[in-house]
């Protein structure tokens, strides 16, 4: 199924609807996550999940992330409908339009920073060059794409690292390098200041909106630190597995 282009209203993603529920084994009941959620994000647009701990907020990203499968509802991004997608296609959307940030940075140790920012790349065709984002019209080649961003977020003095010789800090910049490098349209954050110290949390919520500015990304994040949600252009609460706008 071929992408559509995004609409003249600038509308990218379309969460309508969306039901999700899970089971604990083959003979419990199933526990209603969440209900009947609906939102909307547009181009280039900032926004923030918050919630208490349980409400659904990263079951909700994992859905739009096409990580995990909604029971009932629609999901769209730029038009298409992930939900009728095949696993392929899944993983075709993943890779060239959707970037996942997490908690965690789920960096390969064994991998330098470099290898690790130019893992997503493997999945293109060979030879092949990336979208240059707002950044540039012109299509750029993977290794100049991963130089520029890498310079962009102070970390080209830090190719040949491993993520054990970096600092915490250090590991979520190579991370957020890492989702942007196939010029994703928009960016999935799971908690991405929650295991650093307060100054890095606000080192890398600068560069998030700085990076949402130059590269035109949309970005949706889960938060429980209120200054950070404070800072997306809209805030969503979730409750008892219904969204609202704060």
């Amino acid at each position: 199924m071929t992408a559509k282009r995004t609409s003249e209203s600038g509308l990218l993603l379309e969460v309508a609807n969306v039901f999700k529920s899970f089971r604990e084994g083959n003979d419990s009941p199933e526990t209603p996550v969440l209900r009947n959620v609906s939102l909307l994000m547009h181009v280039a647009e900032t926004a923030a999940l918050v919630g208490p701990s349980g409400s659904g907020k990263s079951t909700l990203l994992n859905l739009i992330g096409t990580l995990d499968k909604a029971d009932k509802g629609v999901i769209k991004l730029d038009g298409q409908d992930l939900t009728r997608l095949s696993e392929k296609e899944l993983a075709q959307v993943r890779s060239r339009d959707i970037g996942l940030i997490f908690q965690l940075h789920h960096l390969l140790p064994q991998c330098t920073v470099w290898e690790n920012v130019l893992v997503p790349t493997l999945a293109l065709p060979p030879g092949n060059s990336v979208k240059g984002g707002a950044h540039t019209s012109a299509p750029e080649q993977p290794e100049l794409r991963a130089k520029r961003l890498l310079e962009r977020v102070g970390l080209l003095n830090r190719l040949t690292h491993r993520p054990g010789q970096l600092s915490g800090g250090e590991r979520q910049r190579v991370a957020v390098v890492r989702a942007l490098i196939n010029s994703p349209k928009l960016l999935l954050a799971d908690e991405p200041t929650g295991a650093l110290d307060a100054r890095s949390a606000e080192n890398l919520a600068d560069l998030l909106l700085e990076l949402n500015r130059e590269e035109k990304v949309a970005v949706l994040l889960v938060t429980h630190a209120p200054e950070l949600a404070a800072r997306m252009g809209t805030v969503y609460q979730i409750q008892d597995g219904t969204v609202s706008l704060q």
